[in-house]
């Protein structure tokens, strides 16, 4: 019997990417699985803004920090509402790498 997979806090909402396989060789989402979640929260937001990618730090921390940032968008979107959609972000993708993986 095959042992069930237990969700963590960085792969319980992007365990699997949208073709139904793991999105790289360690499991961790990819930089393109943020950059779609991102856009698709500020079209429900009503917001002209998109992004094109994310600034992913060459390693993944131990502490389960976020290893990604969006500099793209400082000074673009309200810095109050940026901060809500990053805090969001950063709890369903705590933990990303490039997609060349």
């Amino acid at each position: 019997m095959a042992e069930p997979r237990v969700a963590t806090a960085g792969t319980m909402n992007s365990q699997f990417s949208e073709g139904g396989h793991l999105p790289n060789q360690d499991g961790f989402p990819t930089a393109s699985e943020v950059v779609a979640y991102m856009n698709a929260r500020f079209e429900a937001l009503g917001l002209d803004t998109r992004i094109e990618h994310i600034a992913v730090l060459p390693y993944t921390n131990p502490m389960w920090l976020a290893n990604w940032d969006i500099p793209q968008l400082a000074g673009v979107v309200d810095a109050e509402l940026l901060e809500n959609e990053l805090r969001e972000a950063r709890w369903a993708y705590p933990q990303v790498v490039e997609d060349h993986w």
